[in-house]
C-alpha cells in the first residue's frame, strides 16, 4: 500500500512539473512577444480551400526588397488593395486573372502583373482622354490546379461579370497539380473518358476537421508553445514537405529516400519543377497530354458559354530561363532523384504541348519564354528569385506588358466602345 502511494506521489508531482513547466514556456512565449501569422486561407465545401477575406500580414522573405513581404487580401478574398464588389461601376472594363502562386504572387499586391496591367490600361486611357476604367481582379492563388482555377471562375468569379478572363499557367507543377490534389481533379474514367473527381469536395474538409484530432489541436491552438512548434517544423524543409505531401494525398514515391533527399538539396526546386518531372518519369505520357488538352479545353467552353475573350499565359520555369543561375541545384536534384536529361527538363515537354494544345484549339496564348530569355540574357538581372523560385517583381512586370502590348495591338479585346473618347463639346 505505501509503495503504491509512492508511485502515485511520484507521478502526480511529475505531471504537475511538466504543467508548470509548459505553463512557464507559455510565459516566456507571451513576453517575447511571439507574432502570429494568420492563416491565408479557409475551407471551401465546395473547391477545398479559398482565400480568406480581410487578410493582411508580413512575413520575412530575404530574398525581397527589404527582406519583409506584405500578404494581403481584401473583402472578397483577392490579392488586391481595395474593396471589389460583384456589380461594375458604369464604364469599367473587368478583367480577370486567374492562375497559381505565380499569379497570386510573392510580391506586395501592387506589383502583380494583375495589377501592374491595371495601372498600364488606366494610364493609356487617360491619355487617350477615354471615359472607360480598368479593373483587373488578381484571384490567382497558390496550390490551385488549372482545374481548380476554372471551377472558382464558375463558382465565385461568374458573378463578377468579367469582359476577358486571362489564365497563367504555370508549365512547372500544374500539370502535376491536376492530378494529384486533395481538392478537385482530372483522372481518366474506366470508360476512357477524362472526367472530373472529388468535386465538390463537401464532406472532405469539415469531417477532418471535425475529427477528434483536430479537436484535440484546438484546445492547444491558442497557446504561444503550440505555435511556436509548428512554426518550427514548418520552417524544417523536410518535415514540411512530407506533411504538405501527405494532406495532398500525394503517390508513394512522394514519401522514398530518393525523394526526401531531394527535399534537402533544394525543396523549391523540387516543388516548381522537379516534382513534376519526378512524378511523370514512369508514367503515361499520352494520358498527361490529355489531360492537359482536357483541362485547355474547359477553359474555352467555359469562355464560350459566357461569350467573353480568354488568353492563357505561358508561365516558365527558372530551369528554362536562367539555368545558368541554378546550375548546380539543377545538377544536385537532378542526380539525387535519377532522372535522365530527357526526364529532367519534363517542364519543357509540357510548355511544348501547351504550344500545340492552344495552336489546336485556336486559343490566344501569351508564350513568356523567349521574352523572360531575351531579358535574362540581354540584362543578367534575374526574373525568379534564386532560392524560391517563384517570379519576382520584374518579371511580373514583364508579363503585364507584354499583356499591355497585345491589347494594344488587338483593341477588340478591351472592347473599344468602352474606351472612346470623351466628346468634349
Amino acid at each position: 500500500m505505501i509503495r503504491v502511494r509512492k508511485w502515485f506521489q511520484n507521478t502526480l508531482l511529475i505531471v504537475i512539473s511538466l504543467l508548470l513547466t509548459l505553463l512557464l514556456l507559455e510565459i516566456i512565449s507571451q513576453i517575447l512577444s511571439y507574432r502570429e501569422i494568420p492563416p491565408t486561407y479557409m475551407a471551401d465545401p465546395i473547391l477545398g480551400t479559398i482565400h480568406k477575406p480581410d487578410v493582411k500580414t508580413r512575413f520575412p522573405f530575404q530574398e525581397y526588397g527589404n527582406g519583409e513581404l506584405t500578404w494581403s487580401t481584401n473583402n472578397a478574398g483577392l490579392r488586391e488593395d481595395q474593396p471589389t464588389y460583384f456589380a461594375k461601376e458604369p464604364g469599367v472594363f473587368r478583367i480577370l486573372v486567374l492562375g497559381d502562386s505565380h499569379t497570386d504572387g510573392m510580391v506586395n499586391n501592387a506589383e502583380s502583373y494583375a495589377n501592374v496591367l491595371e495601372t498600364l490600361l488606366n494610364e493609356e486611357a487617360a491619355r487617350q482622354g477615354s471615359s472607360g476604367r480598368h479593373e483587373v481582379l488578381n484571384a490567382g492563388m497558390g496550390t490551385y490546379s488549372p482545374l481548380q482555377q476554372l471551377l472558382w471562375w464558375r463558382t465565385y468569379g461568374y458573378w463578377y461579370k468579367p469582359d476577358l478572363v486571362i489564365v497563367g499557367f504555370y508549365v512547372g507543377n500544374d500539370l502535376l497539380e491536376l492530378v494529384n490534389s486533395s481538392g478537385p481533379r482530372l483522372a481518366r474514367h474506366p470508360s476512357g473518358q477524362i472526367t472530373i473527381e472529388n468535386y465538390p469536395v463537401e464532406g472532405v474538409v469539415p469531417a477532418t476537421e471535425a475529427s477528434w484530432f483536430w479537436n484535440l489541436k484546438g484546445i492547444f491552438r491558442p497557446l504561444r508553445v503550440y505555435q511556436l512548434t509548428v512554426k518550427a517544423i514548418d520552417n524544417l524543409p523536410v518535415l514540411r514537405s512530407l506533411i504538405r505531401s501527405q494532406r495532398q494525398g500525394a503517390p508513394q514515391d512522394f514519401f522514398s529516400n530518393q525523394y526526401i533527399e531531394a527535399v534537402k538539396v533544394c525543396a523549391p526546386c523540387l516543388s516548381q519543377s522537379f516534382q513534376q518531372a519526378y512524378y511523370f518519369a514512369n508514367r503515361d505520357q499520352k494520358e498527361a497530354r490529355q489531360i492537359l488538352q482536357e483541362s485547355l479545353t474547359l477553359f474555352k467552353r467555359e469562355a464560350a458559354g459566357q461569350e467573353i475573350p480568354l488568353i492563357i499565359i505561358l508561365i516558365p520555369t527558372k530551369r528554362q530561363v536562367e539555368p545558368e543561375d541554378a546550375v548546380e541545384q539543377i545538377q544536385n536534384i537532378q542526380n539525387v532523384l535519377a532522372l535522365s536529361a530527357v526526364e529532367a527538363t519534363f517542364d519543357d515537354t509540357v510548355y511544348q504541348w501547351i504550344g500545340e494544345i492552344t495552336a489546336e484549339q485556336n486559343l490566344l496564348s501569351i508564350d513568356m519564354l523567349p521574352v523572360f530569355r531575351e531579358y535574362y540574357l540581354k540584362t543578367k538581372q534575374n526574373l525568379y528569385y534564386r532560392q524560391d523560385w517563384h517570379i519576382n517583381a520584374e518579371a511580373h512586370n514583364l508579363i503585364a506588358r507584354t499583356i499591355f502590348d497585345l491589347m494594344m495591338g488587338q483593341k477588340s479585346l478591351i472592347e473599344p466602345d468602352e474606351l472612346s473618347p470623351v466628346n468634349h463639346q
